[in-house]
Protein backbone atom coordinates (compact mmCIF):
# COMPACT_ATOMS: atom_id res chain seq x y z
CA UNK A 1 0.00 0.00 0.00
CA UNK A 2 0.99 3.21 -0.64
CA UNK A 3 2.63 4.68 2.40
CA UNK A 4 1.59 8.27 1.94
CA UNK A 5 -2.54 7.26 1.25
CA UNK A 6 -3.57 7.46 4.99
CA UNK A 7 -1.32 10.77 5.31
CA UNK A 8 -3.15 12.53 2.65
CA UNK A 9 -6.61 10.76 4.17
CA UNK A 10 -6.28 12.00 7.35
CA UNK A 11 -4.72 16.02 6.27
CA UNK A 12 -7.45 16.20 4.28
CA UNK A 13 -10.19 14.34 5.16
CA UNK A 14 -10.43 11.77 2.23
CA UNK A 15 -13.31 9.42 2.05
CA UNK A 16 -11.36 5.81 1.95
CA UNK A 17 -12.17 3.77 -1.26
CA UNK A 18 -10.55 0.92 -3.37
CA UNK A 19 -11.06 1.66 -7.08
CA UNK A 20 -10.04 -0.61 -9.88
CA UNK A 21 -8.59 1.24 -12.56
CA UNK A 22 -7.36 -0.20 -16.18
CA UNK A 23 -3.62 1.18 -15.87
CA UNK A 24 -2.34 -1.75 -18.48
CA UNK A 25 -5.21 0.21 -21.23
CA UNK A 26 -4.00 3.43 -20.12
CA UNK A 27 -0.13 2.47 -20.15
CA UNK A 28 -0.88 1.09 -23.78
CA UNK A 29 -2.48 4.20 -25.45
CA UNK A 30 0.29 6.78 -23.83
CA UNK A 31 3.20 4.55 -24.70
CA UNK A 32 4.81 4.23 -21.37
CA UNK A 33 4.37 3.06 -17.86
CA UNK A 34 3.12 5.21 -14.74
CA UNK A 35 4.79 5.25 -11.67
CA UNK A 36 3.58 2.64 -9.31
CA UNK A 37 3.03 4.99 -6.28
CA UNK A 38 0.52 7.08 -8.73
CA UNK A 39 -1.70 3.87 -9.67
CA UNK A 40 -1.57 3.10 -5.68
CA UNK A 41 -2.83 6.43 -4.64
CA UNK A 42 -5.53 6.93 -7.08
CA UNK A 43 -6.87 3.35 -6.51
CA UNK A 44 -7.25 4.91 -3.22
CA UNK A 45 -8.94 8.07 -3.86
CA UNK A 46 -12.03 8.72 -4.97
CA UNK A 47 -11.41 11.76 -7.99
CA UNK A 48 -11.45 15.13 -6.60
CA UNK A 49 -9.61 18.23 -5.62
CA UNK A 50 -7.83 19.30 -2.75
CA UNK A 51 -7.51 22.33 -0.48
CA UNK A 52 -10.31 24.61 -0.94
CA UNK A 53 -10.51 23.37 -4.25
CA UNK A 54 -7.36 24.86 -5.66
CA UNK A 55 -5.50 21.26 -6.48
CA UNK A 56 -6.41 18.71 -9.05
CA UNK A 57 -5.32 15.69 -9.73
CA UNK A 58 -5.82 14.06 -13.03
CA UNK A 59 -7.96 11.01 -11.96
CA UNK A 60 -9.27 8.34 -14.70
CA UNK A 61 -12.29 7.56 -12.89
CA UNK A 62 -13.12 11.15 -13.08
CA UNK A 63 -12.75 10.24 -17.08
CA UNK A 64 -14.86 7.64 -16.86
CA UNK A 65 -12.99 5.65 -19.46
CA UNK A 66 -9.57 4.87 -20.16
CA UNK A 67 -9.70 6.17 -23.84
CA UNK A 68 -11.64 9.05 -22.50
CA UNK A 69 -8.75 9.86 -19.74
CA UNK A 70 -5.70 9.27 -22.48
CA UNK A 71 -7.28 11.63 -24.84
CA UNK A 72 -7.99 14.48 -22.38
CA UNK A 73 -4.53 14.06 -21.05
CA UNK A 74 -3.23 13.99 -24.46
CA UNK A 75 -5.20 17.12 -25.82
CA UNK A 76 -3.60 19.18 -22.11
CA UNK A 77 -0.06 18.23 -23.86
CA UNK A 78 -0.61 19.69 -27.10
CA UNK A 79 -1.87 22.93 -25.17
CA UNK A 80 1.13 22.72 -23.19
CA UNK A 81 3.22 22.64 -26.41
CA UNK A 82 1.53 25.46 -27.91
CA UNK A 83 1.94 27.81 -24.73
CA UNK A 84 5.32 26.35 -24.74
CA UNK A 85 5.92 27.29 -28.01
CA UNK A 86 4.26 30.34 -27.99
CA UNK A 87 6.47 31.58 -24.96
CA UNK A 88 9.65 30.72 -26.70
CA UNK A 89 8.35 32.65 -29.77
CA UNK A 90 7.75 35.29 -27.07
CA UNK A 91 11.38 35.21 -26.09
CA UNK A 92 11.08 33.24 -23.34
CA UNK A 93 14.43 31.81 -22.73
CA UNK A 94 13.37 29.37 -19.34
CA UNK A 95 10.48 28.09 -22.06
CA UNK A 96 13.25 27.19 -24.55
CA UNK A 97 14.59 24.17 -21.64
CA UNK A 98 11.44 22.91 -20.82
CA UNK A 99 10.65 19.55 -22.94
CA UNK A 100 7.01 18.43 -23.12
CA UNK A 101 6.10 14.53 -23.20
CA UNK A 102 6.22 12.66 -25.39
CA UNK A 103 9.84 15.02 -26.07
CA UNK A 104 13.01 13.35 -24.31
CA UNK A 105 12.70 13.80 -20.28
CA UNK A 106 9.15 16.09 -21.25
CA UNK A 107 7.23 17.03 -18.06
CA UNK A 108 3.77 14.70 -17.79
CA UNK A 109 1.49 16.30 -15.72
CA UNK A 110 -0.37 14.79 -13.03
CA UNK A 111 -2.07 17.73 -11.40
CA UNK A 112 -2.87 20.89 -11.76
CA UNK A 113 -3.90 24.89 -10.33
CA UNK A 114 -6.62 25.53 -12.85
CA UNK A 115 -4.62 28.74 -14.72
CA UNK A 116 -1.69 28.99 -12.12
CA UNK A 117 0.54 25.62 -11.48
CA UNK A 118 0.63 22.19 -13.49
CA UNK A 119 2.45 19.62 -11.22
CA UNK A 120 3.94 17.00 -13.53
CA UNK A 121 6.70 14.35 -13.50
CA UNK A 122 9.98 14.66 -15.70
CA UNK A 123 9.75 11.35 -17.47
CA UNK A 124 13.22 11.03 -17.61
CA UNK A 125 14.81 7.27 -16.61
CA UNK A 126 12.66 4.60 -15.10
CA UNK A 127 9.10 5.81 -13.81
CA UNK A 128 9.81 4.78 -10.19
CA UNK A 129 12.38 7.79 -10.50
CA UNK A 130 10.96 10.27 -11.90
CA UNK A 131 11.04 14.00 -10.42
CA UNK A 132 7.74 15.99 -9.88
CA UNK A 133 7.59 19.22 -10.59
CA UNK A 134 5.62 22.38 -10.46
CA UNK A 135 5.58 24.18 -13.39
CA UNK A 136 3.60 27.67 -13.93
CA UNK A 137 1.55 28.15 -16.80
CA UNK A 138 3.37 30.50 -17.84
CA UNK A 139 6.72 28.37 -17.93
CA UNK A 140 8.33 31.26 -16.51
CA UNK A 141 9.05 29.13 -13.40
CA UNK A 142 10.07 25.84 -12.71
CA UNK A 143 10.47 24.34 -8.71
CA UNK A 144 11.00 20.41 -7.77
CA UNK A 145 9.12 19.09 -5.45
CA UNK A 146 10.02 16.58 -2.67
CA UNK A 147 9.88 12.95 -3.49
CA UNK A 148 7.45 10.72 -5.14
CA UNK A 149 3.95 12.35 -6.35
CA UNK A 150 2.25 10.85 -3.46
CA UNK A 151 4.57 12.63 -1.33
CA UNK A 152 4.93 15.86 -3.42
CA UNK A 153 1.00 15.63 -3.47
CA UNK A 154 1.10 15.55 0.53
CA UNK A 155 3.99 18.00 0.86
CA UNK A 156 1.60 20.70 -1.22
CA UNK A 157 -1.78 19.69 0.70
CA UNK A 158 0.29 20.47 4.19
CA UNK A 159 1.99 23.24 2.68
CA UNK A 160 5.94 21.96 3.44
CA UNK A 161 6.74 21.98 -0.34
CA UNK A 162 9.99 24.37 0.37
CA UNK A 163 8.58 26.57 -2.20
CA UNK A 164 7.31 29.70 -0.97
CA UNK A 165 5.11 30.39 -4.33
CA UNK A 166 3.22 27.23 -3.29
CA UNK A 167 2.57 28.26 0.30
CA UNK A 168 -1.17 29.52 -0.48
CA UNK A 169 -2.11 26.20 -1.60
CA UNK A 170 -2.52 24.95 1.96
CA UNK A 171 -4.60 27.73 3.58
CA UNK A 172 -7.30 24.96 3.72
CA UNK A 173 -6.58 21.48 3.82
CA UNK A 174 -10.07 19.59 2.96
CA UNK A 175 -11.22 17.83 0.23
CA UNK A 176 -14.39 17.71 -2.30
CA UNK A 177 -15.48 14.86 -4.42
CA UNK A 178 -16.01 14.89 -8.19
Amino acid sequence: MNEYLPLIRGAAGVPEVRSRIAWSEIEAELGLSLPEDYEELLEGLPPGRFNDQFIDVRHPIFAGSSDRFVSGLKEFLGALKEGRDLEKALGDKAATHLAVYPEAGGILPWGRVEDDWIFAWKTAGEPSKWKSVAVSFEFNELYPLPGSMSQALYRLIIGDTGVEELDYLSEMQNFVQD
